[in-house]
């Protein structure tokens, strides 16, 4: 093979005159099946370069040697080699990612053997490769944790950061709401400025653009059990996540949306929720069809 045209191949400089010359070369067709593999790869460009500054340096050195004629076989070898040290680099950058639908949740397991629940509508990602020198977690929506004894992680959500080492706890970032409940260990949790650090039954709540510390009197997350629980929270906010569940759009004609509600609903049949929200507020409701109208009692 003409060494100079595949030094100019490899740099992009090669003419189309050229590149038909290369293409009569049988080898120069390996190339190409190689570099056509790699392109369809996603494939950090760090690990491209390094492995094109590779073959180039492997190639000016080939120009000082004797020429060494690839038999068949090891050029299928040498592919095969590429394509495995290409593939390698390529999952190891990949985030390990777990998300869920409406009416469901997954239980799976962090590499350090601390255990997570995923509740619906909710995605969760890490970078498995690096667990040793990076432990930090994306979290958008719900999700319990059990942390193994001696475990430390970072779970970063829209709202706030929860430092986590060995505990038991609920995140809940959903509809500018943003909530952690501390049920065994202790955990810090951060939002801007403020930093509250929570120990069993203690709660992080963020209201109205602060975070502040309240107390709960629950073993686990109600949602677990397929209820969805709600301490002094805007009706608005109660609304939001029923609509998040059922996947029905909520409308309110002449209601206050700000007035609280403390209780717990249902996740496993729509008409029942409604009335557990309603009736103690003194509210009324219709359906119609993925509609669900509220107003008042009078």
């Amino acid at each position: 093979m003409n060494d100079q045209l595949l030094d100019k191949w490899l740099n992009g400089k090669l003419s189309p005159s050229e590149m038909e010359a290369l293409k009569a070369d049988p080898v120069f067709m390996e190339y190409l099946k190689i570099d056509s593999f790699m392109k369809r790869l996603d494939v950090p460009s760090q690990e491209s370069s390094e492995g094109l500054k590779a073959l180039k340096t492997a190639l000016e050195s080939k120009k000082k040697k004797t020429i060494f004629r690839l038999q068949p076989w090891m050029k299928v070898a040498a592919a095969a080699i590429i394509i495995f040290a290409v593939s390698y680099f390529y999952n190891a950058s990949l985030s390990e990612n777990f998300s869920t639908q409406l009416a469901e949740s997954v239980q799976f397991y962090l590499p350090d053997s601390s255990q997570v629940i995923l509740n619906e509508n909710s995605k969760l990602s890490f970078q498995e490769s690096t667990w040793d020198q990076n432990r930090n977690l994306s979290l958008d929506g719900e999700a319990y944790f059990e942390v193994r004894k001696g475990a430390t992680f970072e779970v970063n959500s829209e709202h706030g950061t929860v430092t986590v080492l060995g505990t038991k706890f609920n995140i809940f970032d959903r509809n500018e709401q943003f909530e952690v409940v501390c049920y065994e260990g202790s955990v810090g949790v951060r939002f801007n400025e403020t930093y509250l650090e929570l120990l069993p039954g203690d709660v992080a709540v963020l209201k109205e653009g602060l975070l502040i510390s309240e107390k709960n009197h629950t073993s686990k997350p109600s949602w677990i059990k397929n209820e969805s629980s709600f301490e002094d929270t805007s009706l608005s906010l109660v609304l939001a996540e029923l609509k998040s569940i059922y996947s029905v759009n909520i409308i309110t004609e002449n209601i206050d949306v700000d007035l609280h509600y403390t209780g717990s609903f249902t996740n496993l049949d729509l008409e029942t929720a409604l009335e557990t929200i309603t009736l103690p507020m003194g509210l009324r409701y219709s359906i119609e069809n993925k509609n669900v109208i509220l107003f008042a009692n009078n």
